[in-house]
Parts: structure tokens; C-alpha cells; sequence
């Protein structure tokens, strides 16, 4: 039989992916993620238009948020008008949630002044771009602002308040708030505001200092020079040396201790253009006087007793129904047991002129100092008996005295024994002069002496 041939079926191997191809696969993948990665890293080219790009270098001028640098200026071009720069920034792709509509872009340079200096850490690294974010649709062309944005919260820098004024003086930005003397804030920014009738200037408070602050604080210009006289000759008053030569502002009313700050609407104070007058004192007898006319009363003015100045008038103003002036003063704690509800007030300023044919013409005046600056008198009738008066007790202030007020003689509170003057010391009191006579006597005889010798 002839042999038959087997023919085998070819065998089919199964093959997997070739290692060939594992390089270009991980190649691919290696593409992919550089490219995502470029993506998330890639910078958002923003144009800021600046009226000026004074410190501002391509590749080098930051631009920070909070400190943080979220971009770098990458191009700085001229306007077509000429008038303005294009400023192109790359912006980093995690800083896209900062770019809205209400977007602001402002530079940060340092500034120098006699109050102190802001902006320091650009002196070293130069001027950056500061950026506060907006709200609104996303938006990459911007108008740059010519001064820093005021803060719209507190972010622990200090307290941020807002004074309106009609002018400025000598303040200016960089002025220094002063309390007591010390320096507690500075005058940030000044902006106009009602259709440009009022000045409004933005003020912050140093954080050790925001305490001072309540709803009742008045703010005021600072008069660099202040002008007195008196009876004692002229006086002149200085502030502070930078308030000088840069103005500066004054409080008062400040915040008592334990009392709750100022709420973030109620930041809004009045720029006075004097100090605000004290109408009482936490210490002696608060009074008020009523007068037709102020005269020349005015914070500061004595108010005498015997000539000797026991108190002093605190302020004056017009009352309720504009009728007459009130006028505030303090009596000393010393002296308030003078006054009781028979005590008599009298305008001491200026002077009197007594004329006739056969007298001449007599002048008379209180005192010199209610000559140069006005005063206030006073007299208790002997033996009144009356009660003493509680504070904020109101009294007429009579033009000039009556001659029954003048006859009265008033005693002053007797002497403590332990106060008064021993026999022997009175006794060595009177010797003093006796025994300065005997050596003024004894000089005078050797000199003689001498004279002829000479």
C-alpha cells in the first residue's frame, strides 16, 4: 500500500505588542504630561495700560499679591497716541481667578518722607506692581490707578479710617496722626470726592495704636505754631518738628479702655480745623456761664479769684435756641468750695474809661492779663450760708461787677495749725533781715575803708 503523506497544518503563534513599540508608547505618555504640565504652568499675557513705567524693568518687575509674586513684566511699549504705556504682564495660571472686571493694577515705589518711609523692601528690589482682585467676568486688558486702592477689610495692618475735609492745610500724604505728641498713624491717601466740594483723605492707624480709636474720637488739624499772651509776657507753642514742615493731624476723645472699636461703616470721621473745645473736666468744678456775647472768652482764659487764677474757661457755644452763648469753665479742685449758689460771675476783659471836667479821664482794667486776653471773676457774699453747687451747675455772667460784689470780702479757708508758722520760726523770719542789714552795714564800712587807700 502505497504510504500516505501527513500534512501538517501550519501552527499560528500569538504574539503580544512588541517591545518595539513600548518606546514610542512611553514617549507619548512622557509628551502628553510635559504638555499638561506646560499648560497648568503656562502664563496668561495680560495688558496693563500705566500713565507712567517709572521703575519698571521687562523681565524683572513683579507682580505680587499680598507679598506674593504671581507675575513678571514681560513687554513695555509706548501708546499709539504716545500718551500712555502698554505694559504686558505673564501672569501665572494659578493667578486666573484674580483677573475680573473690578481688577486693580497700581505700582508700589518706595516714598520718603520727615513722617517715616513706606515701601521699603523696593528699595532693594526695586518697584514691583501691586494688585488688588475684582469681581466680574474675566477680563486680561486693564487701566492701571495712579495711588494704591483703600483697604476694603482689615487684613491685621492697622486700623483704616476715612477723614472728609474742605481743605488740606499743610497736610499731605505722609502726614503723621499725632496723640500727645506721639506719632500713631499716617495720612495715606487723598482722594476728592462730593463732585470734588470735599477733600477725603484715608488714614491709617498703627495696630498698637488702634485702640484709641472710638466712635466719639475727633480728628483735627494741628496748628504747627500757636500764639499766646498773657500777663506774664508772650508764649509761643511748637508741635512736633515733622508736623512743622509736613502738617499733621491731632486727636482726641480717644477710646476709654474695655470700650468696642469703631464698626467698619462707622470708619468715617470730620477733619476739624481746630481742636475741639473741652466742655468739662474729669477733675475740679465744671460750670456754665450764659452771656449775651462771647467777648474775648476763649479756651484757655483765666478765671480769677482775688486776681488769682483758680480755673480756666474750657470752650464756648451758642445754646440750643442761638439766644445767648454758653460758656464752659473749670474751677480747680482747691479752689471749688469758693463757689455756692450766691457766687457771682463777671467779665473782666478789656477796660473801663471814666470821664469828667473836673476828674480828667481815668482808665481802669481788671489785669493785664484780662487786658491782652479777656477773664472771668468771681465773689461769694460773706456769710451766704448757701449750698455748694453740683457740677455743670449754670450761672449769669454779668458785664462788669456791681460795687456791692467788690465791698465783699470773702474769707479763704483758715490755715491748719500744723500749717501755720511757729513762734520761733516767725521770730527768725523777722531776725533774717536784721542780720542781713548788719552785713550789708559791715561791707559798706570796709569799702569806705578801702577808698581812701586806694
Amino acid at each position: 500500500m502505497p504510504q500516505q503523506e501527513h500534512v501538517h497544518a501550519p501552527e499560528i503563534r500569538k504574539r503580544g505588542i512588541s517591545a518595539v513599540w513600548l518606546v514610542p508608547a512611553i514617549a507619548l505618555l512622557i509628551a502628553l504630561w510635559l504638555a499638561v504640565t506646560a499648560w497648568l504652568k503656562a502664563s496668561i499675557p495680560v495688558v496693563v495700560t500705566f500713565e507712567s513705567a517709572e521703575g519698571l524693568v521687562e523681565g524683572k518687575t513683579e507682580v505680587r499679591y499680598r507679598g506674593l509674586s504671581i507675575g513678571r513684566v514681560a513687554d513695555i511699549s509706548l501708546s499709539s497716541d504716545l500718551q500712555d504705556f502698554k505694559v504686558t504682564i505673564d501672569m501665572d495660571h494659578d493667578a486666573e481667578a484674580l483677573l475680573n472686571e473690578g481688577t486693580q493694577f497700581w505700582i508700589v515705589k518706595p516714598r520718603i518722607s520727615l513722617a517715616g518711609v513706606s515701601g521699603l523692601d523696593t528699595v532693594l528690589t526695586g518697584n514691583y506692581i501691586g494688585i488688588r482682585p475684582g469681581e466680574g467676568e474675566r477680563k486680561l486688558a486693564f487701566e492701571s490707578s495712579p495711588l494704591p486702592p483703600p483697604p476694603e477689610e482689615d487684613t491685621g495692618d492697622g486700623l483704616w479710617l476715612k477723614l472728609s475735609a474742605q481743605s488740606l492745610g499743610a497736610i499731605n500724604i505722609g502726614s503723621a496722626v499725632y496723640y500727645k505728641s506721639l506719632s500713631v498713624g499716617t495720612v495715606e491717601r487723598v482722594d476728592l470726592m462730593d463732585e470734588a466740594r470735599m477733600l477725603e483723605l484715608l488714614v491709617r492707624i498703627d495696630p498698637q495704636y488702634a485702640h484709641l480709636i472710638g466712635e466719639k474720637t475727633k480728628f483735627f488739624k494741628m496748628k504747627p505754631l500757636e500764639f499766646g499772651s498773657g500777663a506774664d509776657g508772650f508764649e509761643l507753642q511748637t508741635g512736633p518738628l515733622v508736623a512743622l514742615v509736613q502738617g499733621g493731624i491731632g486727636l482726641s476723645g480717644v477710646n476709654q479702655p474695655g470700650s468696642p472699636a469703631p464698626k467698619l461703616a462707622d470708619r468715617r470721621y470730620q477733619l476739624l480745623d481746630k481742636p475741639p473745645a473741652a466742655r468739662r473736666k474729669a477733675t475740679g468744678l465744671n460750670l456754665v456761664l450764659y452771656a449775651p456775647t462771647r467777648g474775648s472768652l476763649g479756651p484757655g482764659t483765666a478765671v480769677t479769684y482775688r486776681q488769682v487764677r483758680v480755673g480756666e474757661v474750657l470752650g464756648t457755644r451758642l445754646s440750643s435756641k442761638a439766644d445767648r452763648v454758653e460758656i464752659f469753665i473749670n474751677i480747680e479742685s482747691e479752689w471749688q468750695s469758693l463757689v455756692n449758689s450766691s457766687t457771682r460771675f463777671w467779665n473782666t476783659s478789656g477796660f473801663t474809661i471814666d470821664a469828667g471836667i473836673m476828674s480828667g479821664v481815668r482808665i481802669e482794667s481788671e489785669s493785664l492779663e484780662s487786658l491782652l486776653t479777656g477773664g472771668v471773676a468771681f465773689f461769694t457774699p460773706p456769710g451766704s450760708g448757701s449750698e455748694t453747687v453740683a457740677q455743670n451747675t449754670a450761672f449769669a455772667l454779668a458785664d462788669k461787677p456791681r460795687e456791692q460784689w467788690l465791698e465783699w470780702q470773702d474769707r479763704l479757708p483758715p490755715v491748719k495749725a500744723s500749717e501755720a508758722p511757729s513762734a520761733a520760726e516767725a521770730e527768725a523770719q523777722e531776725a533774717e533781715p536784721r542780720e542781713e542789714d548788719k552785713a550789708s552795714k559791715l561791707r559798706r564800712e570796709k569799702r569806705g575803708q578801702a577808698g581812701p587807700a586806694g
